[in-house]
């Protein structure tokens, strides 16, 4: 694939440096959408795979709303991917397990990945949505014989305050299960 000028997306990652006539491969792109959430690798999956968030989209029966071109994915329609990639609903067992794998290894432990202790292995993509200043991360807990899924997205003024809202809550969350685990 190619980095096209409408490609390049300044406001999450560092590929969009790389410029225009960049080319990468899927998997490229994959590693730097999934592990970096790169917006310039968004964009050139999307823009080479068009339909791809459609197909998605009605398979799994979510809503199609957007804000500024962009998909709006709610906590509850994130659950709903994140379950299908964890039953392989959509995709082949090798395919999702590749992309929880690659979710595992996301450089963005500070959010709902510090809320639980490091040797429990959580699958989870950040978001931002800067005009609204909404900060997210959903993903899988596994924790050992039951995993769960966990989105939290906060409205704040700063990032930290959001990420500290993801923290706790995830540390809450975890608790509960966590204490749940004798009945």
């Amino acid at each position: 694939m190619t980095i096209k000028e409408e490609d390049l997306d300044k406001r999450f990652g560092d590929l969009w440096k790389k410029g225009p006539g960049y080319e990468l491969t899927i998997k490229d792109a994959l590693e730097y959408a999934l592990l970096k959430s790169d917006n310039t690798a968004y964009h050139v999956l999307l823009s080479t795979y068009p339909s791809f968030l459609d197909e998605v989209f009605d398979f799994l029966d979510l809503p199609k709303d957007s804000q500024d071109n962009e998909p709006v994915v709610t906590p509850k329609n994130y659950a709903s991917i994140f379950r299908s990639l964890y039953l392989s609903a959509y995709l082949k067992p090798e395919y999702s397990e590749n992309i929880l794998d690659l979710l595992t290894r996301t450089e963005f432990a500070d959010r709902i990945q510090a809320g639980v202790p490091s040797n429990i292995s959580v699958a989870h993509k950040i978001g931002v949505l800067k005009n609204k200043q909404t900060y997210s991360d959903c993903g899988i807990i596994f924790y050992p014989d039951r995993p769960y899924t966990l989105c939290v997205m906060v409205e704040s003024e700063t990032e930290k305050e959001a990420f500290e809202i993801m923290k706790n809550t995830s540390q809450i969350v975890f608790s509960y299960i966590d204490s749940a685990k004798s009945f």
